[in-house]
């Protein structure tokens, strides 16, 4: 996986409408997919949040966290376990990955969201929850119910080309020689 930078020059531009209304309480909890090509578009739109004035949280696992490198300014950034100091992985297939992915990621996420949930609640003056948006990579749907369940207001963030959204539409056609 190559190094993603989390200061490297923004990317395509974010706009924010009327970003005098966003206040320096609005928290969000940003979740890249940990695969090649995901983390950097979310990188840089948790830049451009937080040049906007929201404070944002970007989590990534713990084998993302050996492969960038994590020394934001503008945003915060928590580590959370994938599962992947757990055991020889190299006989593991594509099939257990993801599922030791998924089940363990979604167990550390809620972890995570919980802990905030009680920081919060115990600062005088605090909302229920610490974040009020949670995005995430659309390839990891199943995200979308954690949010559900401690009450926060979610969005997937799609990281591929909306043509690439529209291939399975394309007939497949025959080659005759």
């Amino acid at each position: 996986m190559d190094k993603a930078l989390i200061d490297r020059p923004t990317g395509p531009a974010v706009v924010v409408q009327n970003s005098s209304a966003v206040s320096d309480q609005t928290q969000i909890l940003v979740f890249p997919s940990p695969g090649q090509g995901h983390m950097s578009p979310m990188i840089q739109f948790s830049k451009r949040l937080a040049s906007k004035g929201v404070r944002v949280t970007l989590v990534i696992t713990t084998t993302s966290s050996n492969s960038i490198q994590t020394h934001a300014n503008s945003f915060k950034v928590e580590v959370i376990s994938d599962g992947s100091e757990q055991g020889n992985k190299k006989s593991e297939t594509i099939e257990e990955y993801l599922e030791r992915f998924r089940r363990v990621t979604t167990h550390t996420l809620a972890n995570l969201i919980i802990t905030k949930i009680k920081t919060s609640t115990c600062t005088p003056g605090a909302s229920e929850s610490e974040f009020k948006l949670f995005v995430y990579d659309s390839s990891m749907p199943w995200l979308s119910d954690i949010a559900q369940q401690h009450g926060i207001a979610f969005a997937p963030f799609f990281t591929v080309l909306c043509s690439n959204c529209n291939l399975p539409s394309i007939p497949s056609r025959s080659v005759h020689d």
